[in-house]
């Protein structure tokens, strides 16, 4: 599911993903879909965006702790078994902004093919 957040500025959108992250962790009971939800419908597109993706909460805090802390992939301890260390399909080059961050990070590149 992805949790989208916008900002005015890159310290703003990295201060409400670690808001985010801190209200999700402070509150199990709210259902990731339901904040996903509210964040599509009810917030701003503003300038700085950032998508965050995942299946479940224990996806989804790291993801946004890689936003609050301005990392574009996850740590080397927290990469993918079988995920190269190179450039990736999500590199800064092949996404807006450079802010996407999902679990596939990390994966190689396509060889051939349109980007």
């Amino acid at each position: 599911m992805p949790l989208t957040l916008s900002a005015r500025s890159d310290p703003a959108l990295r201060a409400q993903a670690s808001a985010l992250r801190e209200r999700l962790l402070a509150d199990p009971a709210l259902d990731p879909v339901d904040v996903a939800h509210s964040l599509q419908t009810t917030r701003a597109a503003l300038e700085h965006r950032a998508v965050v993706l995942g299946g479940d909460r224990d996806a989804l805090l790291p993801a946004l702790a890689a936003v609050a802390e301005a990392r574009r992939r996850p740590p080397p301890s927290k990469r993918w078994p079988g995920s190269p260390a190179g450039p990736s399909s999500c590199s800064p080059d092949r996404v807006p902004n450079g802010r996407a961050w999902r679990p596939d990070c990390g994966t190689p590149r396509p060889s051939s093919g349109p980007v």
